[in-house]
């Protein structure tokens, strides 16, 4: 799902330390350097291959071992936190198994990566994700925050487009001195029936003590008037912490739960 293992597993190799993932998750790992793209990204392939799936850019799931593969991996799925905004889709984004990222680095030419180092990779892709879409709802409940009896915002789709610079990572590049960011994410996020681009930048962070991080910049996409007034009082800091955001959106869950709960009319037989 995330290009930002690219940039990162090569560092991690050569210092052979802990990754400090989004968030603050440590995750010890040691990967292969890896050619450029994402494994879960089909980004730039070739006409007439196989079908790619709308919604995030990648092949069907492949759940068997690859050629060649020493010990077989699991291929259980974690559910994210991520709500997906499709009706024939399960409630919430899966991550992939470590059996498909295998076959995913496997299949973008990564050919020296060790078994053992997937469960490491995976769980820095789903710790970063996580925290991606807390960054979202951080402007979603910040400005665009339902009504109870509305959904909040759902994920849509995404795409990776670590080839594709932003505006404003070409900018910071520019007149800042700023690195080029490693990957980047484009997510359409669904605001009650209104489709919302965002864009992330993913950043190599200080290595500090040995640790190594990363810098998200997550941004609405200036598509609209609207985008642009939301991204103006976020720079004068008009917007609640991470944290606060991640226990408002708990309690809107359990506030649009009760309001389901008393249009029950079963529910409602019993008072």
């Amino acid at each position: 799902l995330q290009d930002q293992e690219l940039a990162q597993e090569d560092m991690r190799r050569r210092e052979g330390c802990p990754m400090e993932a989004a968030g603050g998750a440590r995750v010890e790992a040691a990967a292969p350097a890896p050619p450029s793209g994402c494994p879960m990204s089909e980004e730039g392939r070739g006409e007439g291959r196989e079908a790619l799936d709308p919604s995030n850019a990648m092949l069907p799931p492949n759940q068997r071992p690859a050629p060649g593969q020493k010990c077989p991996l699991p291929t259980e799925r974690l559910t994210s936190s991520i709500p997906r905004s499709q009706p024939d889709k399960d409630e919430n984004w899966q991550y992939p198994s470590q059996q498909m990222f295998y076959n995913a680095m496997r299949r973008k030419g990564w050919q020296n990566v060790a078994e053992e180092d997937v469960q490491a990779i995976v769980s820095i892709h789903n710790t970063t994700n996580e925290r991606c879409w807390a960054e979202v709802l951080r402007w979603e409940l910040s400005f665009h925050a339902p009504p109870a009896d509305q959904d909040g915002p759902k994920l849509k789709r995404f795409r990776g487009h670590y080839r594709k610079l932003s505006p404003k990572a070409r900018f910071k590049m520019l007149f800042t001195g700023s690195k080029r960011p490693f990957d980047r994410h484009d997510w359409i996020v669904d605001r009650n029936g209104e489709e919302v681009r965002y864009i992330i930048d993913f950043y190599e962070g200080k290595n500090v003590t040995g640790m190594v991080s990363q810098h998200l910049d997550v941004r609405p996409a200036l598509d609209s008037f609207g985008a642009f007034v939301d991204r103006v009082r976020m720079y004068w800091g008009i917007a609640p912490r991470i944290e606060d955001v991640i226990a408002q959106a708990k309690e809107a869950d359990q506030r649009r739960a009760s309001v389901l709960l008393d249009q029950c009319p079963h529910h409602q037989g019993k008072e």
